[in-house]
């Protein structure tokens, strides 16, 4: 093991939107400097380099990768690989376009407001394409592939 902090959640769709098993008991470990520098780094495929460093800080396997996870858990692992590496406490400061005037505020991600998985929320994750004729969970792969088609 080659962490130095984990910490273990539960996926917001719980693993039920899946057509393959995902145990929703995600463990994270911290980021590491190479971690670090890969995010930082320009890239084409952000949204793929940040789904590998998830991927890589997943301490067991989840049957999935985080690239093919609905946008609410990819988001969902963005925000706690963040807390597990840093700390809950999210520094802003924005800055008023008229007068100049910096705000500085500190935002807790622990005290966010998650929305489980609830039989409603299927029709928002299975999307039909006319144009491919096939049916996908929207996932960023597939997001990535449609616009190609365009």
């Amino acid at each position: 093991m080659n962490y130095t902090i984990a910490e273990t959640y539960e996926l917001p769709s719980e693993g039920k939107i899946y057509s393959q098993t995902v145990d929703p008991l995600i463990k994270l470990s911290s980021m590491q400097t190479q971690h670090e520098l890969r995010r930082l780094n320009r890239t084409d495929r952000p949204l793929k380099t940040m789904a590998d460093i998830i991927d890589d800080c997943m301490v067991d396997k989840c049957g999935i990768s985080s690239y093919d996870m609905c946008i609410s858990d990819y988001q969902f692992l963005l925000h706690k690989i963040r807390t597990v590496t840093y700390g809950p406490e999210y520094k802003c400061t924005t800055t008023c376009p008229l007068c100049g005037e910096q705000n500085n505020s500190v935002v807790n991600l622990d005290e966010i407001k998650i929305t489980k998985y609830s039989e409603e929320f299927k029709r928002y994750y299975h999307l039909n394409c006319p144009k491919l004729k096939i049916g996908y969970h929207s996932t960023f792969k597939r997001l990535e592939c449609l616009t190609i088609f365009k």
